[in-house]
């Protein structure tokens, strides 16, 4: 992921998908991927897409997402 962040934002919406993957390890590492993805040039979009599923999140996501 430090290597080449550029290649993790191409996978954007594949990795905004994963959030909603019934397999709850696929769903953390979208998440650690979503933080790690997020620029001054995408934040905004980043942002809707993470309150948007944080109404749908499992509770143990909905502290870190806050």
């Amino acid at each position: 992921m430090s290597i080449d962040i550029a290649a993790v934002t191409r996978h954007r919406n594949t990795i905004l998908d994963c959030l909603r993957d019934p397999d709850i390890s696929i769903r953390r590492k979208a998440l650690e991927l979503t933080y790690s993805i997020i620029n001054s040039e995408n934040v905004k979009a980043l942002v809707k897409e993470m309150i948007n599923y944080l109404l749908v999140a499992d509770p143990e996501f909905k502290e870190s997402l806050v």
